[in-house]
């Protein structure tokens, strides 16, 4: 057409009327100048209803076709990792910069936060800061996200949580496990002085490349960070077995909504949570909260 929108032969089905294709076609278009003019915003799937699932950070695999149409489907893209050459922003203010994108795309509605490791950590922030405009009805759903340590906790406290950690991957081989993470973290600094001597331009670096070199900052992120001293909000956790203890009861003592645990079957770790072939881990909690979406 004239407007430059592609009309799709199953849109022409799926609306009964001339007004209700035009509708359609309008936030489609809406949803795609959003993305064009937002950095980190970027629209996957527009839906008719006024529920959107936002996608926070490392970029989890949806299978649309497993979600209701009336879902819109967004993605916040993290810099550094999705949004190259880094900036390399603290979370506050990559929290501030997806918050005012949000706001400009979505004037209200029902928002699932959904965020992996830093991912979470992230969409709890966001949480906070749209917490305080209060146009949203926001569900957090968040696999294994990274907690800031305690800040007075004790070198004894540290010392116990690692027996505690160790225990628990010794059924994982650790031997095998810790000769593993020495050489990826030798890798890691080998190639991160790599990028960095490319002057950290090149848009062909991989994300894995791409990770390595910003882990140390967003590890340092982390533990500066304070979580908000409440979570109004519902929380779902998707965690495994090895989900530190301390972590789980933070989470569960600032969370004033409900507070749903769900656990990953034994032989999951941390980056299982994240891969396609286990999306209906967290992708059960979506449907489940959009099961009654009524169509205006």
């Amino acid at each position: 057409s004239s407007s430059g929108i592609t009309i799709k032969v199953a849109n022409l089905f799926r609306h009964a009327t001339i007004a209700e294709l035009a509708g359609s076609l309008s936030e489609s278009k809406q949803a795609a100048e959003v993305s064009n003019h937002a950095q980190y915003l970027e629209s996957i799937r527009s839906g008719k209803g006024n529920t959107h699932l936002v996608i926070v950070g490392a970029k989890l695999r949806v299978p649309l076709e497993m979600l209701s149409p009336e879902v819109h489907v967004w993605w916040l893209k993290l810099d550094g990792l999705h949004v190259w050459p880094p900036k390399h922003l603290d979370l506050l203010t990559q929290a501030t910069i997806h918050a005012h994108e949000l706001s400009d795309a979505i004037p209200s509605g029902k928002l699932l936060l959904c965020g992996h490791s830093y991912g979470g950590l992230l969409a709890i922030e966001i949480d906070r800061q749209l917490a305080l405009a209060g146009q949203y009805d926001v569900k957090l759903i968040l696999l294994e996200p990274s907690i800031p340590p305690k800040r007075n906790e004790s070198m004894i406290e540290r010392a116990a949580q690692k027996v505690v950690d160790y225990k628990k991957r010794f059924r994982l081989q650790l031997i095998q496990e810790l000769a593993q993470g020495l050489h990826k973290k030798t890798i890691g600094r080998i190639r991160r002085v790599m990028i960095s001597a490319r002057q950290s331009v090149d848009q062909k670096i991989g994300i894995d490349d791409r990770w390595r070199f910003m882990e140390p900052f967003l590890i340092d992120q982390i533990r500066t960070y304070q979580l908000p001293k409440s979570i109004d909000h519902d929380v779902h956790l998707i965690k495994t077995d090895f989900y530190q203890t301390d972590c789980l009861v933070a989470l569960n003592q600032i969370t004033k909504g409900s507070f749903s645990v769900y656990t990953a079957s034994e032989d999951m770790d941390h980056l299982d949570l994240a891969e396609a072939r286990h999306s209906m881990l967290w992708l059960r909690i979506v449907q489940q909260l959009t099961a009654e979406i009524t169509v205006l």
